[in-house]
């Protein structure tokens, strides 16, 4: 067995040892943290392949003990089989059993950097409260009635246009986004419509034509 392979078996074993001294002497919770994810999170062992630098990989899926957590569209991976994140099992490997009223958090409020030094325990309510307080809100002027109201910077510009579902609408129903241009059947002209209507006639005089040349072509049958 070499040197490093030899080093790696011994902090393994004593893994019980490292997070009792780390719970003992605070100021050494870096190193240790630093020395558990050298060790344990070894791509060559396919232990872990997250925080690691492989971007490909990180974009795809990450790995802890043989498992394979795939990227969830909120920026964290799962794992189906486990049913829970990858943070969590992390968590729950080298920390213990969460307790049910609380949660991981990312410290750098990165989903992908699952490195143990990064993760940390709080209660829900803590966790909202900080994610609320990273997301700053910002003042916008509804397109429809001027109004100034404030939301999270974090949604499509289209969403951030209007202080409510309604005026949205007013302003779609004002700039007639919920209309269509069609082309009359009998006399060629191009009008407007709603896209729900059926209609396929410009006028009250051309649905008149239309209709009799149906009933005609019904009896000609």
């Amino acid at each position: 067995m070499s040197g490093t392979k030899r080093f790696t078996a011994q902090i393994r074993a004593s893994l019980n040892g490292l997070l009792a001294l780390r719970e003992a002497e605070p100021t050494l919770a870096n190193a240790i943290d630093f020395m558990i994810d050298g060790v344990f999170y070894d791509l060559d062992d396919d232990y872990f392949l997250a925080a690691m630098g492989d971007k490909d990989a990180q974009e795809r899926a990450q790995w802890f003990q043989h498992r394979k957590f795939g990227r969830l569209q909120n920026g964290h991976y799962y794992n189906a089989t486990l049913r829970k994140s990858i943070h969590v099992a992390i968590w729950e490997f080298y920390r213990g059993e969460i307790p049910e009223d609380c949660v991981i958090h990312h410290i750098d409020f990165n989903p992908a950097n699952n490195a143990l030094n990064n993760l940390q325990m709080m209660t829900r309510s803590e966790h909202m409260s900080l994610h609320n307080a990273a997301r700053q809100q910002k003042p916008f002027t509804c397109t429809y009635c001027g109004r100034t109201f404030y939301k999270y910077n974090n949604r499509p510009d289209t969403e951030n246009n209007f202080c409510s579902n309604i005026c949205d609408k007013r302003w779609r129903r004002l700039k007639r986004l919920y209309h269509e241009e069609r082309t009359c059947i009998i006399c060629g002209k191009k009008f407007n419509v709603r896209k729900s209507s059926t209609t396929k006639t410009c006028s009250p005089h051309c649905s008149r034509v239309l209709a009799a040349r149906t009933t005609n072509s019904r009896k000609t049958q």
